[in-house]
């Protein structure tokens, strides 16, 4: 599956930049704010275009041809005021026509930045659970901590198509589900964070922006080979690897799977303060915006 970077610019810059020997094949992206997303040869010439109804904040072409696009839906009502913010996917045949269409967007969840395909055409969605500060404060977040009355965690949904506008959620991940804090011994998930890697002190970062949004989840992608998602924020600074082949009861434990741990991190890299294990000195990743694993056949596979 090609990805493709969410700006123009970004696909500008590096063509500007580019080396006298291009790596071969094409280049997939779709313009911030545009309806048409393009597939552009080494001597940027346009070779197809893809037109929608929707404007992306993203672009996939998958193996079969198909375009995959995460799109915004700005005319729906109580559209979070959110960078990233989307509210559905569309898949579109290389001639154009629309295959699917699935929004995600209400008043209890919101899909918002990167999708990312499986082998058996189902799309795991990144979303945020809207929820509020109380349900924050009943989980150990210290009040100090937060400025607005929303909370918005971030969420994974796998949704399988059932029909051109349907589609069925057939699992999901949590992050409310894996947290951990040190500030509240009334709440159920009070604990030793550094004796956790496992799951995310619900105090850290200690802010939150005025949204009520904690992680801003930008990335995701999956590995099919040994079942596992990849997900980054840059709120955290960190990406995580979780464990898929659990089931959704699983992926709100710490039991079962392939890995016996449920949905708690099976690896977590880039800033060991978030869970007790180093300093500043430490961190690695700084507000990234990309964690993806890479493919067999291209240097470094099997790594992230």
């Amino acid at each position: 599956m090609v990805r493709s970077p969410y700006l123009l610019s970004l696909l500008l810059a590096g063509s500007l930049a580019a080396q006298s020997s291009p790596a071969p094949g094409f280049r997939l992206f779709a313009p911030f704010g545009s309806l048409d997303t393009y597939l552009v040869d080494t001597n940027d010439v346009i070779v197809h275009t893809w037109h929608s109804d929707h404007p992306p904040i993203g672009a996939y072409l998958e193996d079969s041809g198909a375009l995959l696009r995460p799109i915004y839906t700005p005319y729906l009502p109580n559209v979070p005021n959110i960078g990233g913010v989307g509210g559905g996917v569309q898949r579109r045949a290389f001639d154009g026509s629309l295959k699917w269409q699935y929004l995600y967007a209400s008043n209890f969840g919101w899909s918002h930045h990167d999708v990312a395909t499986m082998p058996n055409g189902n799309i795991l969605m990144i979303v945020w659970d809207r929820l509020t500060a109380a349900d924050a404060f009943a989980m150990g977040r210290n009040p100090a901590y937060q400025t607005s009355n929303e909370w918005n965690p971030c969420a994974i949904i796998e949704v399988q198509q059932t029909g051109l506008y349907t589609g069925a959620i057939v699992w999901e991940w949590h992050f409310m589900d894996h947290t951990i804090q040190d500030f509240d011994p009334t709440a159920p998930n009070f604990g030793v964070v550094g004796d956790h890697p496992e799951k995310l002190d619900i105090n850290f970062p200690p802010e939150a922006d005025l949204r009520g949004e904690w992680n801003h989840i930008n990335t995701i992608d999956y590995d099919p080979v040994n079942d596992l998602i990849v997900i980054g924020s840059p709120y955290q600074n960190e990406f995580w690897i979780i464990d898929h082949s659990t089931t959704t009861a699983e992926a709100a434990s710490n039991t079962g799977g392939n890995y016996g741990k449920g949905g708690g991190f099976l690896y977590r890299w880039g800033n060991p303060q978030s869970y007790r294990a180093g300093t500043a000195a430490d961190q690695q990743l700084f507000f990234h915006h990309g964690a993806n694993f890479i493919d067999e056949g291209l240097p470094g596979a099997g790594n992230t």
